[in-house]
């Protein structure tokens, strides 16, 4: 869960870099508003889809995908005692005193309603505050302080009534509903501000059309005003925004070549999505290998002459072999380069207890003794304080070489835990008959989903 919130964060870092370097200063407010509202939720979406959208880095033809297992577990079944989910109770409390916080505002909002006087018309309702200079909106609602002159009741309505209009009260609930569930992001607050700012560039730019901006321009720039804190309404009087809105307002109207910008989109949500897929870490091994011992024990291989402990032990130092190897990798990121299609093998490998089937019968029989394999050797055993829950995916990738070693295993998780049983379940795997092209033993590459239920 932490990686998965580091993901997101990182997402959302990234579309706030873009808006700020490249789309704030614009005029294409409405495609600004857009992107403010859609970013947020697309960071949230774009790490839960890393396994079924990218894809394996060999290409598709070079792999021959086994079918899926599915494998039922419970966590710690040795103690019926459970850890305590600190981390929950804390993201829990977060929230109730998010809720808390919003709460006040909205006690706020109420008994300010409740000492206005109350006009209603057909597009909004006017609530008009005794003895103060207030000016802000909420939904159909615009607070006007009797205190302001009729001047600059006139330019606040207008702009007010933008505000009203355009519904920019459910993008402000929008981003307090996020606050709360994410209580711990900062760049909640950072996304508020910005739609809250654009928020006025969009009431300004309309509201000085019904009027001169001359005018308009002494309505801001008239005296300062008391403003109310509080984040989900559309305050006219926000003095840090004051010298913003005039500049946006003399700022000439974008070309509409400049929206090609917003294409930026797309290699920046390609990257996450590539960050996303691979940022797994690649399971460990004990030490690494000797390399002259498992060029001994693949000599003694081919010549016949290797007893069942050896075998066991080249299996192991295969395995060191590939731990050693740099990380950082994605799923077959590095195809040896005698490896072929499994579409044109002449003879796929054979599983120990297949031999003497052809066809359709042996790849059958290959399938079911791999996952029966698989399934006998999966460690299931998940410690009581990790964060796996419910169904989890796996891809495991690995290689059966000219000698019919399993090598270069490598798996893809949620969770490394994960990554390490699915990784030891396969290396365990016997040594098989090697697959053949033209009667020549050749190198072929499976890949093998697991799903992995936790109850």
């Amino acid at each position: 869960m932490t990686h998965y919130i580091l993901q997101v964060i990182v997402c959302q870092l990234l579309f706030l870099a873009v808006y700020d370097l490249f789309l704030k200063k614009e005029t294409f407010f409405n495609l600004n508003r857009a992107y403010l509202l859609f970013t947020p939720l697309l960071s949230i979406v774009i790490p839960l889809a890393e396994i079924s959208i990218i894809r394996e880095s060999v290409p598709e033809v070079y792999h021959f995908q086994l079918p899926e297992i599915i494998i039922g577990a419970t966590k710690t079944p040795e103690t019926t005692t459970t850890g305590f989910p600190y981390m929950t109770l804390v993201w829990v409390l977060g929230v109730l005193g998010s809720l808390l916080l919003f709460g006040r505002k909205w006690l706020r909002y109420l008994q300010l309603k409740r000492k206005g006087t109350v006009v209603k018309s057909n597009e909004f309702t006017l609530i008009e505050l005794p003895n103060t200079t207030i000016a802000f909106s909420f939904f159909r609602n615009i607070f006007l302080g009797r205190d302001l002159t009729e001047k600059q009741r006139k330019s606040i309505l207008r702009h007010e009534q933008v505000h009203v209009k355009e519904r920019h009260t459910w993008d402000l609930m929008w981003f307090e509903l996020l606050r709360v569930i994410f209580w711990f992001n900062p760049l909640m607050y950072v996304y508020q501000k910005r739609i809250t700012t654009l928020q006025e560039y969009i009431a300004d730019q309309k509201a000085m059309t019904f009027g001169g901006k001359k005018d308009y321009y002494e309505s801001l720039l008239s005296s300062v005003f008391q403003t109310e804190s509080i984040s989900f309404i559309n305050t006219f009087f926000n003095h840090s925004l004051i010298k913003k809105r005039i500049v946006m307002l003399q700022k000439s109207r974008s070309s509409k070549i400049l929206q090609l910008k917003y294409l930026l989109l797309l290699p920046v949500v390609g990257l996450m999505m590539f960050y996303s897929s691979c940022a797994q870490e690649d399971p460990k091994a004990s030490e690494t290998s000797s390399t002259e011992r498992i060029a001994e024990l693949k000599k003694a291989l081919d010549q016949g002459e290797i007893t069942q402990a050896e075998t066991k032990e080249l299996k192991e130092l295969m395995a060191q072999e590939y731990a050693g190897k740099p990380k950082g990798k994605g799923l077959g990121s590095d195809v040896e380069s005698d490896a072929i299609p499994f579409a044109v093998l002449t003879e796929p490998p054979i599983y120990p207890g297949c031999e003497g089937l052809t066809g359709k019968e042996a790849q059958q029989c290959f399938n079911q003794k791999v996952a029966q394999f698989v399934m006998e050797n999966f460690d299931r055993d998940i410690p009581k304080d990790s964060d796996i829950e419910g169904a989890q995916r796996i891809v495991v990738q690995f290689k059966i070489n000219k000698e019919g070693v399993i090598t270069d295993v490598r798996s893809r998780a949620p969770h490394p835990i994960l990554e390490k049983m699915a990784y030891s379940s396969v290396s365990k795997l016997p040594v098989m008959q090697p697959g053949k092209k033209d009667g020549k033993p050749v190198t072929v590459v499976y890949s093998l989903p697991i799903i992995f239920k936790l109850q």
